[in-house]
């Protein structure tokens, strides 16, 4: 057996003590959550990217989702979704209408709820061709009443990358809670001498004097306390809010870029390692595998690169465990979230050419696709989504920094 295994598999064995807590700190959470609810109401162009990375431990392949788009408000937006930089599908809504379009066929099956698609009626104005066989062929169908609803409450960290656009549509909302699970808000500062990150992790863009930009840190909450780990009381287990470094960049009091990484590295990697140690001894963890876990501590990278890779090692080995007490894994990630032309006059249409109507409704991004998948269907929801641009407009690409 490797070190790296040997390590992994202490890591699985894992229990839970605390980190000292920080003192009293300043925090502007109202303030921020003021600017995130002002700039929902806006309408936008966006651009929002979730990348994942190789999980050593279960050889899934890492993947880049980006979703570019037009949101007019709540019930009309459009969308295409890139998959490491290969363009995905479209997906339009205009009040109860749902337009699709498969870019890359391939793209098509993970959204299939098999399920559902067995109780829908797959024919079309074209006879003999069914919905499946004009979304194959790269063409746009429309469904006067499959148009999904974007009114999500709190939404686990598993289910963020099954569907793009929706995460896209509703990245604001899952900011909000990130800042209300965050300990405290603070604005960034040169002169800080307490900030929200060490230096060892802090590689956010930085505002440009005179730019107008504001930049807010979210500050992490401490781990849990020390239990036995023989229970089985998931607020007793780290978490993706331990682990989330976001900042959110305002400007003219509305948001206009949010960055997101999900992590270990740094400081903060040394914190942990410290803390499984604690762990180790605090629930008298045999003495062998101790050693095997320092032992596995001594294979961290010297490269900061690949420091960052060690670090997702181990939350991925964490989530080993809390996959098996029932409890959502931590969400390893990094997430940029963009707008332009904020509140300006951004028109959603629904595509006019080359339609075909047909009934949408075995597709995962619809309601009754993913009602359906709830209740037991074996429907496509876990794999990758994509949204090709739309007719979306030229200049919706990333901004480096605000």
């Amino acid at each position: 057996m490797s070190h790296r295994t040997r390590f992994v598999a202490v890591l699985v064995a894992l229990a839970v003590v605390t980190l000292p807590a920080c003192g009293e700190r300043r925090d502007d959470r109202d303030r921020v959550l003021d600017y995130l609810r002002a700039t929902q109401r806006l309408a936008a162009r966006y651009v929002y990217v979730d990348e994942r990375f190789d999980n050593v431990i279960t050889g899934a392949r890492g993947r880049k989702t980006e979703v570019q788009g037009l949101r007019e408000d709540d019930f009309k937006f459009k969308a295409r979704v890139l998959f490491n930089g290969d363009d995905g599908f479209d997906e339009v809504v205009a009040d109860d209408t749902l337009a699709m379009r498969f870019l890359d066929p391939a793209t098509l099956a993970p959204l299939v709820n098999k399920d559902q698609l067995a109780k829908v009626d797959l024919e079309t104005e074209i006879e003999g061709v069914s919905v499946l066989d004009v979304l194959r062929s790269r063409r746009w169908v429309l469904d006067k009443s499959a148009a999904p609803s974007i009114t999500v409450g709190a939404r686990k960290a598993s289910e963020l990358g099954k569907d793009p656009v929706l995460d896209a549509i509703t990245a604001l909302q899952y900011v909000e809670q990130a800042v209300h699970e965050a300990q405290a808000i603070e604005r960034w500062s040169e002169d800080d001498l307490d900030p929200a990150y060490s230096s060892s992790e802090e590689d956010f863009p930085k505002p440009s004097e005179g730019s107008g930009v504001r930049r807010y840190d979210l500050v992490r909450p401490a781990l849990p306390a020390a239990v036995n780990r023989s229970g089985r009381d998931e607020n007793a287990f780290p978490t993706t809010k331990q682990f989330r470094r976001m900042a959110v960049y305002v400007k003219d009091n509305r948001v206009i870029q949010v960055r997101e990484k999900i992590d270990l590295r740094g400081k903060r990697l040394d914190d942990f390692i410290n803390y499984n140690r604690a762990v180790l001894k605090a629930n008298d963890v045999d003495p062998r595998a101790r050693a095997q876990f320092d032992a596995g501590v001594k294979l961290r990278p010297k490269d900061p690169r690949r420091e960052i890779e060690f670090g997702r090692t181990i939350l991925a080995g964490l989530n080993i465990t809390l996959n098996s007490l029932g409890v959502d894994p931590v969400l390893i990630r990094n997430m940029t979230l963009d707008f332009r032309d904020l509140g300006s006059n951004v028109k959603v249409d629904l595509p006019q050419e080359e339609t075909v109507s047909g009934n949408l409704d075995f597709l995962s991004v619809t309601d009754s696709g993913k009602a359906a998948a709830q209740t037991g269907s074996t429907g496509g929801g876990s794999s990758a989504s994509t949204t090709t641009e739309p007719a979306a407009p030229a200049d919706t690409t990333a901004t480096s920094a605000p």
